[in-house]
């Protein structure tokens, strides 16, 4: 009976057995290495080209150079985070993403921030759809509904109050789209620490909503409207008095 049950394995076969392993694992990270040195020493995997897509406000040049791709660098050996790194330092790129493209493309594709908003401060900024600013504003690129009523000292002392007015602006704006108002017809949001919020609409009306949810007052507005109320004539409109809205003519500006 102790004949059919197998030996274990003597010293010597084991000691082949792992002398065997090694050898493998040997050659297999000498193939891995000699691989990777192929790649490097390649002029075939030289980055020849950086393609960027996504990008409509920051340049390819500014963008280029961010990336900070040396000249003959190898497409293998290219530190993908270090490129994203440096391409989101540009102030319109709120994400990048780079990658390798065989045998000599670098691809990097960028998200651009969206500005929603203006911010006049001691200049103008723009804001995203978060508040966050981005930039300054350029002089040709003006067109959004600009906060009004915060100072650059309030700013600097308090920045949570700061954010916390940007951060009603923002409700005011998504409460007012097509109700009957659009963003589009807004050309200011200012804010009185007292009064609360005010829009100025394009066509000079404006609308007083006070410090509160602003949903009733543009509820209100809405029936105004259906009932024949024409906001393409400058007129103010208190809605912050509850469940009431008086509009008063304008005198000719």
């Amino acid at each position: 009976m102790n004949s059919l049950v197998p030996r274990p394995p003597s010293l010597w076969t084991r000691a082949l057995r792992v002398i065997g392993a090694g050898v493998l694992g040997a050659v297999v990270v000498t193939a891995g290495g000699l691989a990777v040195n192929h790649v490097q020493q390649d002029p075939s995997f030289r980055v020849e080209a950086v393609e960027i897509v996504g990008n409509q406000r920051a340049s390819v040049a500014q963008l280029r150079h961010l990336a900070d791709v040396a000249p003959e660098a190898h497409l293998g050996t290219v530190q993908l985070d270090h490129v994203r790194r440096g391409v989101e330092r540009h102030p319109w790129v709120r994400q990048a993403t780079v990658s390798r493209a065989f045998p000599s493309t670098l691809r990097i594709e960028v998200v651009e921030h969206q500005p929603v908003l203006l911010l006049s401060l001691d200049q103008l900024w723009y804001l995203d759809a978060d508040g966050r600013p981005i930039k300054r504003a350029e002089a040709d690129d003006l067109d959004y509904p600009v906060i009004t009523g915060l100072s650059p000292a309030l700013a600097d002392q308090r920045p949570e109050l700061a954010a916390a007015v940007v951060a009603g602006a923002l409700r005011v704006l998504a409460a007012c789209d097509g109700h009957p108002v659009y963003a589009d017809d807004i050309s200011e949001i200012h804010h009185d620490p007292t009064k609360g919020y005010e829009l100025v609409l394009r066509s000079g009306t404006r609308l007083i909503l006070g410090s509160g949810s602003p949903q009733a007052p543009f509820t209100r507005l809405q029936r105004m409207v259906e009932l024949g109320l024409d906001l393409d004539t400058p007129q103010r409109i208190d809605l912050d008095i509850e469940s009431v809205a008086v509009a008063t003519p304008l005198p000719p500006a």
